[in-house]
């Protein structure tokens, strides 16, 4: 197989995998569940699906781990927050403005690193973060100025990309240590043992096409679409993957609008493509910096 042929299977998997993510919101919607009990289930059955996949393809080494416990607990915990944080503010905003909102993780990896390991702002960065802030401003803004904002919603929202930007900090440390698959299983795992208490105080009345939506929210877009992510990862590189995924909040849009009638306005379009920038910007910026490193 050609060289040319390898990277368009790469970008086919990211793609489809960010698409896959992109119906996280209509899921989290249709469920009549808590945010976290449907984080639960999503960690639970994620967990299950890569075991499953360790299993089948015999890879008994992914298990294995030599790394901080400490630290898988602690992420864990941010897998916790992400994961619960994102479906609540999809449960009080449109899903494509709280995916957008969750999408400026990037530039808080950015404020973070400048905060904590003293990194210089350069050109690059300042009109990264002015475009981000225009964007959030316009997606927040869009309904009838001060009137029309939903405070909490934003919050929790923004909250979601401060969680996931931490958990993309500390799993830097530990991908030194770990494969992808092997930190995407004990994560998960972890997030699993920390939400269970969530299930004491809800009741689960459910049908059986709820149980189906739990089970592809975390077989398909967890354990698959993760997968299929890394998979794709290996075939091209990390700029094209992250740009590639900012297809999730345009099928999140798609989603939104098909099965629950969310309608994006272009004001808001226009605050999403300043984000996507801004985070397009933050990434190209890494890329450079990776290759002049090598």
């Amino acid at each position: 197989m050609t060289l040319g042929k390898i990277r368009t299977i790469g970008c086919l998997e990211v793609a489809i995998a960010a698409c896959i993510w992109g119906s996280n919101g209509v899921i989290v919607n249709l469920i009549p569940l808590s945010s976290y009990v449907i984080a639960f289930f999503r960690v639970f059955f994620g967990t299950i699906g890569v075991s499953i996949g360790i299993l089948i393809y015999k890879r008994m080494e992914l298990i294995k781990v030599e790394y901080s416990l400490k630290k898988l607990i602690s992420l864990g915990i941010l897998l916790c927050l992400g994961w619960g944080l994102l479906f609540e503010a999809m449960k009080h905003l449109p899903i494509a403005e709280a995916v957008l909102l969750n999408y400026m993780a990037p530039i808080f990896v950015t404020i973070l690193a400048l905060i904590f390991f003293k990194e210089k702002i350069g050109k690059r960065i300042v009109i990264s973060l002015v475009l981000s802030m225009i964007g959030i401003i316009l997606i927040v803004f869009s309904k009838n100025g001060f009137e029309g904002v939903n405070i909490f919603g934003t919050i929790i929202g923004l909250s979601a990309g401060l969680a996931y930007a931490i958990f993309i900090l500390l799993s830097k440390d530990a991908l030194r240590s770990l494969s992808n698959y092997t930190l995407v299983l004990y994560s998960n795992f972890f997030a699993t043992i920390i939400l269970a208490p969530s299930l004491i105080t809800e009741r689960l009345s459910l049908t059986w096409n709820n149980w189906l939506m739990l089970l592809i929210l975390g077989v398909v877009n967890t354990a698959f679409a993760v997968s299929l992510f890394f998979r794709g990862l290996k075939k091209i590189k990390a700029q094209e993957a992250a740009i590639l995924c900012y297809l999730e909040p345009v099928s999140a849009a798609f989603f939104g609008f098909l099965f629950l009638g969310q309608i994006l306005t272009p004001i808001v379009a226009m605050g999403g493509v300043l984000v996507i920038l801004g985070g397009y910007i933050i990434i190209s910026q890494q890329e450079k910096e990776t290759r002049s490193k090598i």
